[in-house]
């Protein structure tokens, strides 16, 4: 992270101070507890990350991840290692380096393995929510983010990890979505099904 200098002279002395951090370099968490799926008939927790500086008056992009338990806090991730999102954010974007973006992390539950893939997989005895999983993220949750937040509708994203980078390509199917995080997808669940369904 890079430090703010703040020098102080007075009778001849010159003070530096490095200041780490300034409220305005932080964005915000906000916790939705159990917010409801239609589609899904069951609750998740939701944790929205605003930037720094958040401003109502402008309109952000979205970025809209699986597993959310484990972006910000080590002590909801499943690993007990968080993956420091909002810490990244805060420091990329008070630098300059990426522009502002509010992120939506969206927790999994026992039911993952089914939810993030669109068939059943004999092998695993789980599978066919993941349609109706994209369908809650499209038709009901980012219109409640939509209203609740500043939010440039035509701009969103998706990203996610193992079987949430799955979900994820699978996702892609649908121009909603401008483009995506896609890290390490668990490919080994039937490809061929994946490359038909999305017609390459």
């Amino acid at each position: 992270m890079e430090y703010r200098l703040v020098r102080v002279s007075k009778d001849g002395m010159i003070v530096k101070i490095k200041i780490k951090g300034w409220l305005d370099m932080k964005g915000k968490l906000i916790k939705i507890k159990d917010f409801y799926s239609p589609q899904l008939k069951n609750t998740r927790n939701i944790l929205i990350y605003l930037p720094p500086g958040y401003d109502e008056d402008k309109r952000y992009p979205v970025l809209y991840m699986h597993d959310g338990q484990n972006l910000f806090d080590k002590n909801t991730s499943f690993s007990k290692i968080e993956w420091k999102v909002d810490e990244t954010l805060n420091e990329l974007i008070t630098t300059g380096k990426i522009k502002s973006i509010i992120v939506v992390g969206i927790y999994n539950n026992s039911d993952r393995l089914s939810e993030y893939s669109p068939w059943y997989n004999e092998r695993y005895k789980a599978g066919e929510k993941g349609e109706k999983y994209i369908e809650f993220i499209i038709n009901t949750l980012k219109p409640h983010i939509d209203d609740k937040f500043s939010t440039n509708k035509e701009e969103n994203y998706i990203g996610g990890f193992s079987m949430g980078g799955l979900i994820l390509l699978y996702a892609l199917k649908y121009p909603f979505f401008k483009g995506a995080i896609v890290m390490s997808p668990s490919l080994f669940l039937e490809i061929q099904k994946y490359l038909k369904k999305l017609k390459m």
